[in-house]
C-alpha cells in the first residue's frame, strides 16, 4: 500500500522534471539563434585592460578574463610587450577562426536535411563549439 501511496509524489517530480527540460531547450535554441545572427562578431573585437580580456561592442558582450596573456608594462621591455600583443592576437585569431567554423556549421545545418546518425554526430560538433563559446564569453 505504502508503494501505491508513493506513485503520485514520484510523478510530480518527473514531470517537474520534464518541464525544466523544456525551458533549458527554450533557452539554449535561444542563444544559438542570437550566435547564428551574428556572423561578424570577432570583427569589433577590442583588447581591453592591459590584454586582460576582449570587448565586443556592438554586442556588449566581454571575453572572461584569464584568456589571454596578462601585459604589465611596468615589469616587461617593449620587446616582450610586443611579443605578447602578437600571441593574444593569435589566440583571439583562433577564436575567430572557430566562431567562423561553428557559424557555417549552423548555416549548413539548417539548410541541409542529413541522416538521423549523421545529425547525432551534428549535434555532438555543435556542443563541442557551444561549450568553447560558453567557457569565452562572460555571460
Amino acid at each position: 500500500m505504502l508503494n501505491v501511496m508513493l506513485i503520485p509524489s514520484f510523478l510530480n517530480s518527473f514531470q517537474k522534471l520534464t518541464q525544466s527540460d523544456k525551458q533549458v531547450e527554450s533557452n539554449y535554441n535561444l542563444i544559438k539563434n542570437q550566435y547564428f545572427s551574428n556572423e561578424s562578431l570577432f570583427k569589433d573585437a577590442k583588447f581591453v585592460e592591459n590584454y586582460l580580456n576582449v570587448e565586443f561592442k556592438k554586442n556588449k558582450l566581454t571575453s572572461k578574463k584569464g584568456l589571454f596573456i596578462f601585459i604589465n608594462s611596468k615589469d616587461l621591455n617593449e620587446k616582450d610587450v610586443l611579443e605578447i600583443k602578437k600571441i593574444n592576437e593569435k589566440i583571439l585569431n583562433e577564436y575567430s577562426n572557430l566562431w567562423s567554423n561553428y557559424y557555417e556549421l549552423l548555416e549548413q545545418n539548417s539548410v541541409m536535411k542529413f541522416s538521423s546518425k549523421r545529425n547525432k554526430r551534428l549535434f555532438w560538433i555543435e556542443r563541442i563549439y557551444d561549450h568553447i563559446f560558453l567557457d569565452f564569453f562572460k555571460l
